[in-house]
């Protein structure tokens, strides 16, 4: 039995429910019915233990979403892609485990921090690849520097993740339209440009009709066991 896994799982699945500040380590004992002192062998405290499952999340659970990303756009065009990606994120803005992502914001700001620092690093890399298949798709223009590019948006985003507190919940899905409709204005060539017009009205009818999409616990329970459970899927399947 892999205890560590085992704690990570249960303490996820809790604070995605509960969110993080009313979720206590007896609780998490509790639920796999083992000892504090063997909690305290994998996670010297709770602020080591959210860490490291923000960690399997940020890393697997984007490799995960990226993975079902490249299965739902097959055949399509790197700005269907992106229209794709966002209409994920606005739904994902509504789902019941808010409350763990505003507990990491209020009461563990430094991991908080650290946790948009490695977004930003995976956001960049993912940047970069969007930009080559539109480029090679003819409808990202070829006439700016990639760097300076990703240099800029990359540090407009972390900003505005940084303070997307501020916002109202509705503000927030506002605000990541305003972010895909201005970086897909900058990329994109005259032929890019007329076919996003064409197909911008459908992302806005989505983040103006609130669809009350929520996940149930049983939901939950089903995405944390699997994105925890990746690095030993895909290293299955590589021995196999």
């Amino acid at each position: 039995m892999d205890i560590k896994k085992n704690i990570q799982k249960a303490a996820t699945k809790r604070f995605m429910k509960f969110g993080l500040r009313s979720v206590s380590i007896e609780d998490i004992c509790g639920d796999l019915r083992i000892s504090k002192k063997t909690f305290y062998q994998y996670f010297p405290q709770k602020e080591a233990l959210v860490e490291s499952i923000l960690n399997e999340f940020s890393v697997k659970g984007r490799k995960k979403m990226f993975e079902e990303v490249d299965v739902r756009c097959a055949g399509m065009n790197e700005i269907d892609r992106i229209l794709f990606t966002a209409s994920v994120n606005i739904r994902n803005h509504r789902l019941k485990f808010v409350n763990f992502f505003h507990d990491l914001v209020k009461y563990y700001p430094e991991i908080h921090k650290k946790h948009l620092l490695l977004n930003h690093q995976l956001f960049i890399e993912n940047m970069s690849e969007s930009i080559s298949r539109g480029r090679q798709e003819g409808l990202f223009r070829t006439d700016f520097d990639e760097k300076m590019l990703m240099s800029f948006v990359s540090v407009h985003f972390l900003s505005m993740t940084n303070n997307v507190q501020a916002f109202s919940e509705l503000d927030k899905e506002s605000l990541h339209l305003f972010m895909v409709d201005l970086y897909l204005r900058v990329l994109c060539s005259r032929k890019g440009l007329d076919y996003y017009e064409s197909k911008r009205a459908s992302i806005e009818e989505l983040a103006a009709c609130p669809d009350g999409l929520s996940f149930n616990d049983s939901d939950i329970d089903s995405i944390v066991d699997a994105i925890i459970d990746l690095t030993e899927i895909v290293t299955n399947i590589k021995e196999e």
